[in-house]
């Protein structure tokens, strides 16, 4: 059990803090405000340092001729087949949808397309990691066995 000098006394409701204990708070807030003005000071220095970017640059959009070689119609065809090929593709680039028929040769714009090509990339690249990682576990798995 503590002796009656090490508990702290509450007196109306609040804590009376042992003045040796404030005053260690006290000098670790002041360390701290300290720490804190020198990391202020040696961000403002870093920043100093950095070149502004051109403002027109950060918030000018497309160029007209961009966004209309996006809007330009180009002819496509989706593979067709009677199973998981078989049901229209639906597309959307930023904001605007559309829905693609299958097996039919169609015109559409651009931004499109070329959604409509990542995706393909993407799918295929996938494809070559996920047989990648069968081939090393297979690897793996027959060095074990």
């Amino acid at each position: 059990m503590a002796n009656k000098d090490d508990q702290q006394t509450i007196t109306a409701g609040t804590n009376e803090i042992p003045a040796e204990v404030q005053a260690a708070i006290d000098a670790m807030l002041e360390e701290a405000k300290k720490k804190a003005e020198d990391i202020i000071a040696a961000a403002v220095e870093k920043a100093d340092q950095i070149t502004p970017v051109n403002a027109e640059q950060t918030v000018s959009g497309p160029t007209k001729e961009e966004i209309d070689r996006a809007n330009e119609l180009v002819k496509v065809k989706l593979f067709k087949d009677n199973g998981k090929y078989k049901d229209d593709v639906f597309v959307q680039v930023n904001g605007e949808s559309l829905q693609i028929q299958r097996g039919v040769e169609v015109e559409i714009k651009r931004k499109f397309a070329e959604a409509l090509e990542n995706s393909q990339a993407q799918d295929e690249e996938t494809a070559r990691m996920c047989q990648g990682l069968a081939d090393d576990f297979e690897k793996q798995s027959s060095t074990l066995a």
